[in-house]
Parts: C-alpha cells; sequence; structure tokens
C-alpha cells in the first residue's frame, strides 16, 4: 500500500506540468535600478529560489514586454502616454532620476512637475527614465503567466516581480507604477468568467480592490496588517464592495504581530467559504 501511495505521487509529479517561474537576468537588474528605495530585492529574491534549487523544478521562461494597448485594458491612456514620453526624456547624471533638457522653459518645468504630481509620480513613486520599459516589462511577465495558466501549459505560476496592488488606473502609488495584479485578473475574466485574487501581503492591495469594487465577478480578499499609520490606511473588514460588487470584496485586517498558527487559523476558514460560495 506505501509503495502504491509513493508510484502514486511520483506519476502525478511527472505527468503534470512544472511550475512556472517567470524570470530574466534582465528584469530583477531593471527592476533593482527603478526601485531603488527597495534596492537588491529582486536580485536576492531570486537568488534564494536558485539556492533552494528550486529552478530545476520549473519552468523559467523570461518575460515578455505588454503593449500599451493591453495595459489600456485598465490604466488610463492619458497615464500611460505620460510615462512613455516622461522615460523618453534625457536624464540628469544622476542615476534614476529624470529631467527636463536644460533649455526647457520655466513653464514646461512646471508643466512637468504638476503632471508628476497629478500621476503620483513623486515621493515613493519617483520618475525615472527607465519607467517605461519596467512597466512594460512588469505587466508584461504577469500577463504572460496568465495567458499560460490559461492555456493549461502549467498549473501553477510565479512572478516575484509583479504583484503590483497600489497602483490606480491613473495613479502610480506605494512603490507600484502599473498594476499588474488587475491586469491579469482581467485578462483570466476573460477567459474563465468568476475570479478569485487572493492578496496576502503585509499592506492592503487597495488598488486592486478599488479596480473590482463594483464586480461581482472579480472577487478580492486582502489579508494584511491594519493599524494606526499604516500604509495605505485601507481595507478594514466591513469594506464590502458596493454596488453590483458587494460583498465580492473580501477584507482580513490583522493587527500586529499576528503569528503563523493564528493566521493560519483566521485566514484560512475564510478562504474556504469564500471559495465555496462564490465558486470561481
Amino acid at each position: 500500500s506505501f509503495f502504491r501511495c509513493q508510484r502514486s505521487l511520483l506519476l502525478f509529479v511527472l505527468l503534470m506540468p512544472r511550475p512556472l517561474y517567470v524570470y530574466s537576468v534582465e528584469e530583477a537588474q531593471l527592476c533593482d535600478r527603478v526601485l531603488q528605495q527597495h534596492s537588491s530585492r529582486s536580485r536576492v529574491a531570486h537568488e534564494l529560489v536558485r539556492a533552494c534549487e528550486l529552478p530545476r523544478w520549473l519552468r523559467v521562461v523570461a518575460p515578455r514586454k505588454a503593449s500599451e494597448a493591453e495595459m489600456r485594458d485598465f490604466h488610463s491612456a492619458e497615464f500611460l502616454s505620460f510615462l512613455q514620453r516622461a522615460s523618453s526624456r534625457r536624464q540628469q547624471p544622476q542615476a534614476g532620476r529624470c529631467c527636463a533638457d536644460s533649455d526647457d522653459s520655466s513653464s514646461e518645468v512646471a508643466e512637468l512637475d504638476a503632471a508628476k504630481e497629478k500621476f503620483g509620480l513623486m515621493d515613493d513613486c519617483p520618475l525615472t527614465a527607465e519607467i517605461w520599459p519596467y512597466v512594460r516589462v512588469v505587466a508584461g511577465g504577469t500577463l504572460l503567466a496568465a495567458d499560460e495558466l490559461a492555456n493549461g501549459s502549467c498549473g501553477v505560476a510565479f512572478h516575484w516581480d509583479g504583484g503590483r496592488h497600489h497602483a490606480f488606473s491613473d495613479e502610480a502609488r506605494g512603490f507600484c507604477y502599473v498594476n499588474d495584479v488587475v491586469l491579469a485578473a482581467l485578462r483570466l475574466h476573460a477567459r474563465f468568467g468568476r475570479v478569485a485574487v487572493i492578496d496576502l501581503d503585509a499592506h492592503h492591495g487597495d488598488g486592486t480592490e478599488q479596480a473590482f469594487l463594483d464586480n461581482d465577478e472579480v472577487l478580492t480578499l486582502s489579508a494584511h496588517q491594519y493599524g494606526p499609520g499604516l500604509y495605505p490606511g485601507t481595507g478594514k473588514v466591513d469594506e464590502v464592495g458596493v454596488r453590483e460588487g458587494r460583498f465580492c470584496n473580501v477584507n482580513i485586517p490583522l493587527e500586529e504581530g499576528c503569528c503563523d498558527t493564528s493566521f493560519v487559523s483566521v485566514v484560512c476558514p475564510v478562504l474556504r467559504e469564500v471559495h465555496s460560495r462564490f465558486a470561481p
């Protein structure tokens, strides 16, 4: 009986599609250059994957670049157009900062500053010269994963440089310039209908929630730390969606210091109930 179980498990592992791992050295380096506040985070994450010898069990595929048309499925044309124009401007000698050309008039500089403020491209989301290739590869990598899932080439897909859940349709927020989560959910929704987005993060997935707040075919569930002064300040348990999307938006706010046992005991029953009732 033991050996039959072992043989069945081995056959299952051998016959199932290998999990997809969307990654390239070029993407990791680009992400680390653009997100200078999180310098080396992408490289370190991928080094941990490699140190655990996981790539031999994965199908590693380089991300592709999303088109502007694909990103317009969620993001406004005005926002994307500004990112593209700003990215092509000449850089200052200091790495990672974008500025106006030396002969720009003061009015053009003021216009640029106003646009940066309008689109949230300040403070934690500074405008950089590589922002356009960055948003294209982040969105493209996650859309690639969604497409591979949709066509049955894999049952699980990873894209560690994605998951930028704070970005709004026309505004960068919280180190997130493009909401690849929303783009992937829309892609999967077009293929399968009902989709559930499960967001497990220290911070509430406000951008993703806002995108589907009144949608009854895409459910969002966010389990996150919640408390005074913690970004983004949203994600209370009574935020349940609006209009058609009422009760298709689930928030599990957790206090600081929540341990593994508490997390599992609180979150897992909710996940099971959501899956049973919503049936994605």
